[in-house]
């Protein structure tokens, strides 16, 4: 799935950024997080980036967890936008070789039934991969968790994921260091 903002994607090939003037400009990208990481990775290749960060890796991406989904939402709108980064992330980790991302689905059973059976309605009308899994299901999937906390069922999402954010991040850096980017580390910033 793609917005036009990139071009079309090939294995191991850099998304393009496409529509955005910034060839021959300088950039500066404050932050060395996952957000800040990706901006710049992205733009590297079109311009000159300068990074200005605490740290590499970020302050507060390590205590983040970066669940990639589109199911949280039951707005369609917010839910498309998720879907989109989803997409997108599948998209970065063919161009980035040893990006710490795993496909491995989510379980989900933190509502009540009546809640879960709505969330699955809407998520199947929106096209979403998501399946109603019971409860010997859920001990395959959650084999950590004792059997006897678990619920008679929930719902499994195959299309999720998680990033290790902050290796994400030093990752995406060092790659746009190798595209020229700069990289300047300060303990003091403001506004």
């Amino acid at each position: 799935m793609s917005d036009g903002r990139y071009g079309s994607q090939s294995e191991n090939k850099k998304p393009q950024v496409y529509n955005m003037s910034v060839a021959n400009s300088n950039v500066v990208v404050v932050g060395g997080g996952i957000v800040g990481a990706s901006i710049a990775w992205h733009l590297s290749s079109e311009t000159n980036v300068t990074i200005i960060a605490e740290d590499i890796g970020g302050v507060a991406t390590p205590n983040s967890f970066a669940w990639l989904n589109a199911a949280s939402s039951d707005k369609k709108f917010y839910y498309d936008f998720r879907l989109r980064s989803l997409e997108h992330w599948r998209e970065i980790e063919k161009a980035v070789e040893n990006l710490p991302i795993h496909w491995g689905g989510t379980t989900s059973w933190d509502k009540s039934p009546r809640e879960l059976e709505e969330e699955q309605k809407n998520l199947t009308a929106w096209g979403y991969d998501v399946i109603r899994v019971d409860k010997t299901e859920i001990s395959k999937r959650e084999p950590r968790i004792e059997e006897t906390k678990l619920p008679e069922w929930g719902l499994g999402y195959d299309q999720e994921g998680a990033l290790e954010a902050e290796k994400a991040a030093e990752l995406l850096i060092n790659l746009a260091k190798d595209s020229g980017a700069k990289v300047l580390e300060t303990k003091t910033m403001s506004s």
